[in-house]
């Protein structure tokens, strides 16, 4: 593996199997990743009690961001979920 010390300056090396132009595929790249951040931005998680029983609530993601948590392997919170 190589390794260096020096920052990678925005430097993006990317693998596809598509026939577009380099500078074509990094423009989409990075169109994407604005969409994922954007989606994670927008994301909120908020506490509600009732009842004696405590919830965290969170907001609803977009395809963007579940595709992005699917892709690495993770899933998202569930939307609702009990706070022991």
């Amino acid at each position: 593996m190589y390794r260096s010390n020096r920052p990678n300056h925005g430097l993006w090396v990317l693998s596809t199997n598509t026939t577009l132009p380099a500078e074509d595929v990094a423009r989409k790249y990075k169109q994407l990743l604005l969409v994922i951040v954007e989606g994670l931005e927008n994301l909120g998680e908020a506490e509600i009690s009732t009842g004696g029983k405590r919830y965290m609530m969170r907001t609803e993601a977009n395809k963007a961001v579940i595709r992005s948590f699917s892709a690495i392997g993770m899933a998202l919170p569930p939307a609702i979920r009990t706070i022991k």
